[in-house]
């Protein structure tokens, strides 16, 4: 999303990976646990997308023993310090920012995740459960995500079973029990959502969901952990806080999906409508070049252009920086 932003804006804008050399880069992106440029004259600008030793010490690391655990707490705590060494570091949320002080004792500036708002809107649920094969007279809650413990699967399963839905997965691999759509698309996500009547999404720990910014820009009524970017949405909507709840807290998420299946939507309207206003491409797009301006701003030059290196699992490929695999 990033590079797309920056291309509109008449800025050149190139992913690359480790193998690649000099580029002639003005500005750097990195992310994850590498802070990594061969341009040493650029200026170089380092996305925290949370931290490493919360991501761990909230489940994280699924069926890992407690000293294999600790030596990957270590070992990942050390590269995403050094990572943000030396570079203009952003947070996507308040309280990812809040843990990169806490961690690394590093400030950051905070620009929140984007979505695309053509992509992910309201629509007709009865004619969106048509489309994904799904009975309209059946109620639906869906969960996205891997199926790991950090995201609370089985904890939607509970839920849905418990408030009387049939629960929907959208990631990847199949979560037991569970109606699988499999991986979807940006665009059949987007019509899964409209078809839902409700969005669990339980997580441990989070540093800015796509998934929930996705749901509250369909409409689709949503029930979350106060996780991630969510206490910042509580912030500026605080009737939404009666749908949110502490992590791994089960009667809570019960008592929430009732209240967002049996409420009338006027205050998750309101929450769809923080999401439009300050979450869409184009406000994305204009914080983070108001971000790169400022970090150019002693130097001057005839075009800019940007890169970013982003993670994903243990293979570093060429893909965007605000994909879900670069969250930590």
């Amino acid at each position: 999303m990033l590079r797309s932003c920056l291309e509109v804006r008449g800025h050149d804008a190139v992913v690359v990976g480790p193998a690649d050399g000099q580029t002639g880069a003005d500005i750097v992106v990195t992310n994850g646990m590498t802070g990594w440029s061969h341009d040493r004259k650029a200026v170089r600008v380092h996305v925290y997308h949370g931290s490493w030793p919360s991501h761990v010490l909230r489940g994280g690391l699924d069926g890992s023993s407690r000293r294999s655990s600790l030596r990957r707490l270590l070992q990942g705590a050390v590269a995403e310090f050094r990572a943000g060494v030396g570079a203009d570091r952003v947070a996507v949320s308040a309280s990812a920012k809040c843990e990169v002080r806490r961690w690394y004792g590093l400030n950051s500036t905070v620009i929140e995740n984007g979505v695309d708002t053509s992509v992910f809107r309201p629509g007709d649920r009865e004619s969106a459960k048509l489309a994904v094969g799904l009975d309209v007279s059946r109620r639906y809650a869906l969960f996205v995500g891997r199926p790991e413990k950090r995201k609370g699967g089985v904890l939607a399963l509970q839920v849905a079973a418990k408030v009387g839905v049939d629960l929907l997965h959208a990631g990847y691999p199949q979560l037991p029990n569970s109606i699988w759509l499999g991986a979807l698309s940006p665009t059949e996500l987007a019509t899964a959502l409209v078809a839902s009547d409700v969005v669990i999404l339980p997580s441990f720990y989070e540093g800015c969901s796509f998934a929930v910014l996705e749901a509250l820009a369909s409409g689709t009524p949503l029930v979350s952990t106060s996780t991630g970017w969510i206490p910042d949405l509580v912030q500026a909507v605080p009737e939404f806080n009666r749908y949110v709840v502490q992590p791994g807290d089960l009667s809570g998420l019960i008592l929430a999906a009732h209240r967002a299946l049996g409420d009338e939507p006027s205050v998750q309207q309101q929450a769809h409508s923080v999401v439009c206003r300050d979450n869409s491409v184009e406000a994305f797009g204009n914080r983070w070049l108001r971000f790169l301006e400022l970090a150019l701003e002693s130097r001057s030059a005839p075009e800019r252009r940007l890169l970013g290196l982003s993670r994903s699992g243990t293979r570093w490929r060429n893909r965007g920086l605000t994909d879900r695999g670069s969250v930590p």
